[in-house]
């Protein structure tokens, strides 16, 4: 009668292991998928800012050329 009651306890211990495992899995996974949509969030980010960041430099680069036209430096183009 000892053995069935050891293994009882046994699978008893076994089956609330593997329910923590269960539990930290999903906490892990949850951790997971909130890292990885700030991932995508800030890979957003930094494209639109990339792309901000050309639009600026055009712009600056127009803005140049128009000020050296404007006092001589250069021809505008025609």
């Amino acid at each position: 009668m000892s053995d069935f009651s050891q293994q009882n306890d046994l699978i008893q211990r076994l089956d609330n292991l593997k329910d923590k495992i269960s539990q930290y899995q999903e906490i892990c996974n949850n951790k997971l998928r909130k890292k990885e949509n700030q991932l995508v969030t800030a890979q957003n980010e930094i494209a639109k800012l990339s792309k901000e960041n050309s639009t600026l430099k055009e712009n600056l680069g127009s803005w140049q050329k128009r000020i050296a036209s404007s006092i001589g430096m250069i021809r505008p183009d025609k």
